[in-house]
C-alpha cells in the first residue's frame, strides 16, 4: 500500500509524495502542496511539455541549504518533477546534491 512521505526544506513541509512504483533511480506517484508550498513556488520552472520541475539551484540561490530537503526516511531530495495532474517523479540518495 502507497505511504505518503513529507518533503521538507528547512524543516517545514513543503509536498507530501505517495510513490505508486518507480523505475531505479526514480519513484513515481502523485504530489499534493504541503502547507508551506509557498517557500519553495518561486524554485519551480516550467517545462515545455505542462510539467514543473523543483529546481533545486533556484533553492540554493534563494539562500536554503540543500541538505535541508529532505523526505521522511532522511534521505536527500535530488529531483523532483510534477505534472498538471498531480503525478510526480523523483529521485532521491543518502548524500544532498552540491549546489
Amino acid at each position: 500500500m502507497p505511504r505518503p512521505t513529507n518533503l521538507t526544506v528547512d524543516g517545514r513541509v513543503v509536498a507530501v509524495l505517495t510513490a505508486t512504483g518507480g523505475d531505479f533511480p526514480w519513484q513515481h506517484g502523485t504530489y499534493e502542496p504541503g502547507p508551506d508550498v509557498a517557500l519553495v513556488a518561486s524554485a519551480f520552472v516550467d517545462l515545455p511539455d505542462g510539467r514543473r520541475d523543483l529546481d533545486l539551484d533556484r533553492l540554493a540561490a534563494a539562500g536554503h541549504d540543500l541538505g535541508s530537503v529532505r523526505l521522511d526516511d532522511g534521505d536527500h531530495l535530488h529531483a523532483l518533477v510534477v505534472a498538471p495532474d498531480g503525478s510526480a517523479a523523483w529521485r532521491s540518495g543518502f548524500e544532498p546534491l552540491e549546489p
